[in-house]
């Protein structure tokens, strides 16, 4: 029989650390990319907010997947890390593309606006559509117009 006390302690919190590691785990994210278009030319600054057609269970805390597309219109899916992807799942998908600070304009007094006058800012509503599948995606172009 074990009578030294500091063993208790040290069975305790290992213990507690194996059935706080037995909850939901997160689901997998699959690497996506694509390019965004607003008017048939590559669109820089566009913000997409991937929204789930099946949600996770609520016990799971599963950041929305987003991107923000670059100069050449590219982007990479995040979702718990930078460029890791999206779970496997039907997407519809919001797109805003906030105008930017002139230079010279104080920050404090410029309203900045969604260029695209949320056209794409309501999911049931932005007509855009997307798969995730298991592996790796490159989505079709996401295609904008104003």
């Amino acid at each position: 029989m074990l009578r030294n006390s500091s063993f208790y302690p040290v069975l305790f919190l290992l213990s507690l650390a194996s059935t706080l590691g037995c909850g939901a785990k997160q689901p997998t994210a699959y690497p996506a990319s694509g390019k965004v278009l607003l008017n048939g030319r590559p669109a820089s600054g566009v913000e997409l907010i991937f929204v789930p057609d099946n949600p996770p269970e609520s016990d799971l805390l599963v950041p929305t997947p987003r991107a923000v597309s670059d100069a050449e219109g590219r982007f990479e899916v995040s979702t718990y890390t930078g460029g890791d992807g999206a779970p496997a799942d039907g997407y519809s998908v919001i797109a805003i593309r906030m105008s930017k600070l002139p230079e010279g304009v104080d920050p404090e007094a410029f309203n900045s606006v969604d260029e695209l006058k949320g056209k794409y800012s309501e999911p049931d509503k932005s007509g855009l559509r997307v798969q995730i599948e298991p592996r790796t995606n490159e989505l079709p172009d996401i295609e904008l117009n104003r």
